[in-house]
């Protein structure tokens, strides 16, 4: 993604979760250089609690159960 953003001059930001509490995925965020300030500057969230909060969305979608707590681990963090 990032020789995408560079090539054509894009921001990306892609968020992984969970769909349901019982699947084993590992909840991440990707973000070209830079993107993720925009989260941090206007929305004024870091990327991990909008995570958190898309997993939450999510299963409450799925299920009825709500989502057990995770630790969740950097996939691959850029603040550049």
């Amino acid at each position: 993604m990032q020789a995408l953003a560079e090539r054509t001059g894009t921001h990306t930001v892609t968020f992984m979760t969970r769909g349901h509490v019982d699947d084993s995925v590992v909840p991440g965020w990707y973000a070209t250089t830079g993107a993720s300030h925009f989260f941090m500057d206007v929305l004024n969230l870091n990327p991990w609690d909008v995570v958190r909060l898309f997993e939450q969305w999510a299963c409450a979608r799925s299920s009825s159960q709500s989502c057990t707590p995770l630790l969740l681990h950097p996939l691959i963090y850029d603040d550049g």
